[in-house]
């Protein structure tokens, strides 16, 4: 991020049922990595969403 921002990041299913949620929080400019422990989830495709300042970007994974 090139300037501090009010963030959140959640994993849905298919459905559009929150697997994962990390809550909405203020952070500093910079780079970030977030793990997400995957092992005990079915496989499957499911939809991770970022929201930045409001402005939201969805992407596609697939577990295999």
């Amino acid at each position: 991020m090139p300037a501090p921002a009010t963030v959140s990041l959640d994993i849905l299913d298919l459905s559009g049922r929150t697997v994962e949620s990390f809550r909405e929080q203020k952070m500093d400019a910079g780079e970030y990595i977030q793990r997400i422990e995957l092992a005990e989830w079915p496989s499957g495709t499911y939809l991770v969403r970022t929201q930045v300042n409001g402005q939201t970007t969805v992407r596609k994974v697939v577990k295999h």
